[in-house]
């Protein structure tokens, strides 16, 4: 199972929270240890925890929490995360970020439409290029009410606009996890 290795922006109420943070400067052989404080918006601390030396062998932190803020409500959160040494009692702030926390899915079934605003309005403008490029009628003139439907470059041109913020939106999340841009191509060459 590959582990992420950064903090998350999104995370579902009640999963693992399972991360793993490489630290230069702070290495846990050195005696470095990370603490997690999780905020509401207004400020009000919800909660705190703390990471243990990898398993893998390395120096790394190793963040393992199951059911992790599993009766909270959605909504968004502050994530602030600190090193602080054992030896020394020096401590610094390695994060500090928005966390924006979604429905337990094992309380129920999620009643709220878990895409983007942006991927949302793809699909419905994709859906309403299809519909005007089955009408081959453009203007029309029913007993004196004239009906004339919008034209498919306006709407292509919007689905356009959106599907480009929806590509943003994506990049955005996946930069902010720690994975490569999703949009962009990565050259290959061939060198014989």
């Amino acid at each position: 199972m590959d582990i992420q290795r950064r903090e998350p922006i999104n995370f579902a109420a009640g999963d693992t929270l399972l991360f793993q943070r490489h630290l230069v400067e702070f290495y846990a052989r050195d005696g470095w240890s990370l603490t997690y404080e999780v905020f509401e918006s207004a400020g009000q601390p919800v909660t705190t925890f703390a990471s243990t030396t990898a398993t893998d062998g390395s120096s790394d932190h190793y963040v393992n929490i199951p059911n992790f803020l599993q009766y909270n409500q959605p909504g968004e959160y502050i994530l602030a995360g600190y090193a602080k040494n054992a030896n020394t009692g020096e401590r610094h702030q390695i994060y500090r970020g928005e966390l924006i926390v979604t429905e337990n899915l094992d309380l129920g079934v999620a009643v709220d439409d878990q895409t983007s605003f942006e991927e949302q309005m793809v699909v419905l403008l994709r859906a309403k290029c299809l519909r005007l490029a089955q009408n081959e009628l453009i203007e029309t003139d029913v007993n004196r009410v004239k009906i004339v439907r919008e034209e498919r470059t306006k709407a292509r041109t919007e689905l356009n606009f959106w599907e480009e913020r929806w590509n943003w939106y994506r990049k955005q999340q996946a930069v902010a996890n720690g994975r490569p841009n999703p949009n962009m191509i990565m050259p290959a060459f061939n060198i014989m």
